[in-house]
């Protein structure tokens, strides 16, 4: 599965707007079902939401994927058959959690808004080991250096 590691990518202004709408589709739509909020960062559901699609939308087009930009379509893939993953620090972590799909094909996304960089990707199985596991928030953390 290419994951294409390093590659960068800026959005233009309208694909931001396009992006941005979907993760709010996807927060109101969370909260008309009173879906409860992840636990695992401080951030808000709204950046958590938006953030996201905007990412896959970056993962789309550094992919040359086609992104669906679905709403409500819980643990199918973002783009193609990739899981994408989003962090705003430049040396952050991969997350898996133990709800996604175990056969996932899994890729992080480094960015915000415009500006995106793809980190490299792994296989559901690869990290799911006990060295990346976090007993205290029951996910897996992989580092950027193992990622494909």
């Amino acid at each position: 599965m290419a994951s294409f590691k390093g590659g960068a990518i800026t959005l233009t202004w309208p694909e931001v707007f396009h992006a941005a709408m979907v993760g709010i589709a996807r927060r109101v739509t969370s909260l008309k079902h009173g879906r409860q909020p992840s636990n695992y960062t401080q951030r808000s559901q709204w950046d958590i939401d938006i953030e996201g699609a905007i990412a896959e939308s970056a993962y789309g087009k550094i992919s040359g994927q086609y992104w669906s930009a679905s709403v409500d379509t819980f643990k199918t893939p973002d783009v193609g058959k990739t899981q994408i993953r989003q962090t705003v620090h430049k040396n952050g972590h991969l997350i898996v959690r133990r709800r996604d799909p175990h056969e996932d094909y899994f890729v992080l996304m480094i960015g915000e808004i415009k500006q995106w960089r793809c980190a490299g990707g792994i296989s559901g199985p690869r990290a799911r080991i006990d060295e990346y596991y976090n007993s205290e928030q029951d996910n897996w953390y992989v580092p950027q250096g193992v990622l494909e």
